[in-house]
């Protein structure tokens, strides 16, 4: 049986070939096939070997807290069960997008504010750009439209 690093290297070493017989037959539809399955077999088996090591490497799933007796029977009363891996899941989900503490909380809602001043203020930026250029319009339609009938043009001083 062979290991998966030899697999991996078995399907570089495929899609290689096939590359090189692509290049070699032109557009042969049946090169060109087997070269776009072999690229989706290898892109599937990197993406399943990330999905298998995110959780270890970028999340620090290696070592789970056991939770205490105490927090166990406290969980129960309200008829949740800490042991069950669904629960854990659930928990280490809400660990990981819920804020750690009040600071974050004071931070998040000062970044929320900031963001809405900003958008407020482009908007404002957008209407009056576009007044401008309505403004700007307008101007240029009258100074044509008076350049065209110089004779109903009156200036009194």
């Amino acid at each position: 049986m062979q290991s998966k690093r030899q697999g991996s290297q078995d399907e570089e070493d495929a899609i290689g070939d096939l590359g090189r017989a692509l290049q070699l037959h032109g557009l042969d539809g049946k090169v060109k096939v087997a070269l776009e399955q072999a690229k989706a077999k290898r892109l599937f088996h990197i993406a399943k070997e990330k999905q298998m090591f995110a959780g270890a490497l970028n999340e620090g799933d290696l070592y789970e807290p056991v939770p205490s007796e105490q927090a166990i029977k406290e969980a129960a009363e309200f008829g949740v069960d800490l042991r069950d891996p669904r629960v854990k899941a659930a928990i280490r989900h809400m660990q990981k997008h819920l804020p750690k503490n009040v600071e974050e909380l004071v931070y998040e809602k000062q970044n929320m504010e900031k963001w809405e001043k900003f958008s407020k203020i482009c908007g404002l930026i957008v209407f009056l750009v576009s007044l401008s250029f309505a403004m700007f319009h307008l101007l240029m339609r009258y100074v044509a439209l008076s350049a065209k009938k110089p004779d109903q043009v009156h200036i009194e001083l």
